[in-house]
């Protein structure tokens, strides 16, 4: 019988232990925001696109903070803004922020000239950022110039 009151005392001891390490899980959303333009030479709005926002789990042996996988619509006037809770655990883990980098891209759009598909680089994770201008595509015009300290001429080594 002692044995028994023993084990049961030894299990609210140890529920208890771990229900009072269990910090309280405060959410703390956090955004992204900024306008969708096709390009910064042609800047024309793009409205009610598809934008996906990706993070990866950031996981550890008996349990971290949740990534995300979701998407959004810009806007009539290119507008975005996305709010997430970089601090949402599983597991044991708790008190945590999922500081792994968030990947932006978006599909459909279509111009003059082809189907784009852009995939931006990443942006940090945990911390509220304004992406202010973002544009689906760039022009960029390459200049190339050769120019050589030698004088090259033909000669006939036999």
């Amino acid at each position: 019988m002692k044995n028994i009151d023993i084990f049961w005392l030894m299990i609210v001891l140890f529920c208890s232990f771990f229900a009072s390490c269990k910090k309280e899980n405060v959410s703390n959303n956090v955004s992204i925001q900024g306008q969708l333009l096709e390009s910064s030479s042609n800047p024309i709005i793009i409205s009610n696109y598809t934008l996906s926002f990706y993070q990866k789990d950031n996981s550890g042996l008996f349990g971290g903070v949740q990534g995300f996988e979701k998407s959004i619509q810009t806007d009539n006037n290119g507008n975005f803004y996305f709010q997430y809770d970089p601090g949402k655990n599983f597991g044991l883990s708790s008190g945590g922020i999922n500081e792994n980098s968030i990947s932006i891209y978006g599909f459909g759009y279509q111009n003059q000239v082809s189907p784009t598909q852009p995939v931006w680089l990443p942006v940090e994770g945990g911390k509220n950022i304004n992406l202010n201008k973002l544009y689906l595509y760039k022009k960029i015009y390459l200049s190339v110039g050769v120019s050589t300290n030698r004088n090259l001429s033909m000669t006939d080594n036999q």
